[in-house]
This record gives structure tokens, sequence and C-alpha cells, in this order.
């Protein structure tokens, strides 16, 4: 059996070991989620330094070990230095990777979740602000459907009754339950339980999440306001939370940011 092997990976998180190592959390195609040490990396003149920061896509060699394997070289393919230039374009980033982490399997090939998260990355560094919000919903919406997860958002999810956005109505609302597995009719009854999370969705908000999903191209940010943009990834944040049984941490850095009138930036 070979001590070494090659993969290329995308580095999803990166933390110190010891005092000069960096314990690395990696996504590969043809090998899943990986946990490697990269001894060294937080040296000044480390080779492996700025080739093991987040984000980072690589061809890496690395060895067997008894506990982690230990990662020798990499030669980086694409490094997204660009997402650090904006403050919510790096949230929506990490917003994705932590999505992606949770879902993610060890030593499992997992080759379309892979593809998934280095094409939405590469899409994100040309965003910025607000802008990010439309990409990050189509993404979120694929990485749901990819694990099965996806929201009903044309049928009831109780009574299988179609529903139809009333544009014409500006009072008119809808219910989405995250457990329940999306929209809910009128006529939908239930028992709901006191900390069951449930939105109510405008006729705007609802034609344009029933668009994530079939359209080719993200929808244009003028589509919704802002907080229409945000109250639709509340909704998918929510319904990924409830599936994972945890919440995501990157999103409430994201939520502070995009609140109100000004978005920060670097």
């Amino acid at each position: 059996m070979s001590r070494t092997y090659t993969t290329t990976a995308i580095v999803l998180k990166a933390t110190p070991l010891g005092e000069a190592d960096r314990l690395l959390t990696l996504l590969s195609p043809d090998q899943g989620l990986l946990r490697v040490v990269a001894a060294g990396a937080r040296k000044p003149r480390s080779k492996l330094g700025g080739r093991t920061a987040l984000f980072v896509v690589g061809e890496c060699l690395i060895a067997c070990g008894k506990s982690l394997d230990r990662l020798q070289q990499v030669e980086t393919l694409s490094s997204h230095t660009a997402l650090s230039g904006d403050l919510a374009r790096l949230a929506a980033a990490q917003y994705l990777t932590e999505l992606v982490l949770a879902q993610a399997l060890e030593r499992h090939p997992q080759p379309e979740l892979f593809a998934l998260l280095c094409r939405d990355l590469a899409r994100l560094e040309t965003q910025s602000g607000l802008e990010v919000l439309p990409y990050l919903l189509h993404s979120t919406w694929q990485l749901l459907a990819w694990a099965g997860w996806a929201p009903q958002t044309h049928y009831c999810c109780l009574t299988q009754q179609a529903v139809q956005p009333r544009l014409n109505q500006p009072r008119w609302r809808v219910r989405y339950s995250p457990s329940l597995g999306g929209v809910l009719s009128e006529s939908a009854a239930y028992q709901r339980r006191p900390n069951q999370r449930e939105l109510l969705l405008t006729a705007t908000e609802l034609a344009a999440l029933q668009q994530i999903p079939t359209s080719e191209t993200v929808l244009a940010l003028d589509r919704l306001s802002c907080d229409g943009w945000q109250m639709l990834e509340r909704a998918l944040r929510h319904s990924a939370e409830y599936h994972l049984e945890r919440p995501l941490q990157s999103a409430l850095l994201l939520e502070t940011l995009l609140t109100g009138s000004h978005v920060a930036s670097v």
C-alpha cells in the first residue's frame, strides 16, 4: 500500500496546531473530507503558508499517518484571494463553506459537492455588498438540493395543493415552515409547536423563491428589496439548520453586515 497519495482539494478550515503547524480540513472530489497536518505552515518562510489558507484549491501530496495524514506539498490551482476584498463577500463564502463542511463525508468521493463549491466561490469573487445575496441564495438552494433538503415552494408541503403568489394583492402572505418542508397553503392545518419556526413570505418573495431552482442564471438584484433577499436567505438558512440540527455561525456575521443601508467593506 502506498504511503503517499495525491489529490486536488480545497481548504475548508484552517486552525493553529502546536507552535508552528496548521490543522487543515480539506474537501477533495475523490477523497471527500480530509483532515491533515501542514507541518510548519505558520512559520514566516514556510512554503505551505499561503498555500494552506482558507479557500485555496491545490494539488496536494499527502503522506499517510497513524492518526492524522500530513500534507507534504501543494501546488496552488486557485487561491480566491478576491474574496477577502469585501466583508459581505467573505462572509458569504464562509457561509457556503460552513454549509459544505456540515454536509461533506469523510473519505467518501464527492465530486459534485466539490465542483459546486468551487464554482460558487468563483462567482462570489466578482460581487460585493448586497450583490452577494442573489448568488448566495442560488448556491444555497443547490447545496440543499444536493443533500435532498430543498424546500417545496410550488405546492403545499402538507396538502400538495398548488400555491400561486398573488402578486396583485400587496397584503397577501404565505406561510413557510422549515420543519414541515416548505410553503403552506391557506387550507393547511396543523398544530404548531411553541419553538417551531415559521416565516411569512410576500407574493413577490415567493415568486422569486419559486424561480431560484428553475432559473439557469442568478436572479437580478433589483428583483427584490434588500429586506426581501434577506427574508429568503433566512428561509433557506432555517431549512438548512433544521436538517443540520444546529445554527450556521457564519450567517450571523452576514446578517449583521447586510442589515440597514450601509454595507461594510475593506
